[in-house]
């Protein structure tokens, strides 16, 4: 019968065990760490889409408090309040349809009622992303300027909103 020799202390390497053992120590760690990498990525993807949109929305914002056509459609609406007006009226604003009438709940502060507020929607499509502009139909603001209460609606192609905005708009007579 022969006999097993051990290995001396002073020999290099290393044995089948050991070689398991690190590679099993290994693929733990690994399975530890990868799902948070994957999330990571995924929740700084979503971060920078949330980030570009509001960007955008603030950058919509000045474009329409700035527009001409704006100024035009709110001469159009101080005397009369229409449900509908053609999207061919205003054709530099890139609207998707014609611009409608909804109602939206509104309140002032938490002690106050819900009221239901009148907004003009125009819808806007810049890229991949489509906006809801809604316009409020009476000014917040009657003073000179008059100031409308403008909340724009950012979604992406899959019709998800990515963020709210709002802002106001001087009517310049």
């Amino acid at each position: 019968m022969k006999k097993f020799k051990y290995i001396k202390s002073d020999q290099k390497g290393l044995t089948l065990i050991e070689v398991l053992l690190a590679f099993t120590i290994l693929s733990i760690i690994f399975a530890t760490v990868v799902p948070f990498l994957i999330s990571a990525v995924k929740n700084n993807k979503m971060v920078e889409t949330s980030h570009q949109s509001i960007y955008f929305a603030k950058e919509e914002l000045t474009t329409i408090q700035n527009n001409a056509e704006i100024q035009s459609f709110l001469r159009a609406i101080q005397n009369v309040q229409p449900t509908e007006l053609p999207k061919t009226s205003y054709p530099h604003l890139n609207l998707l349809s014609n611009i409608k009438t909804v109602q939206l709940e509104e309140k002032k502060s938490d002690t106050d009622p819900v009221i239901l507020a009148n907004y003009y929607v125009l819808e806007i499509k810049e890229g991949p992303l489509k906006m809801e502009v809604f316009i409020r139909s009476n000014a917040d603001y009657m003073g000179k300027p008059k100031l409308y209460r403008t909340i724009i609606h950012v979604y992406d192609e899959n019709n998800k909103l990515l963020t709210k905005s709002f802002g106001y708009i001087k009517y310049k007579p």
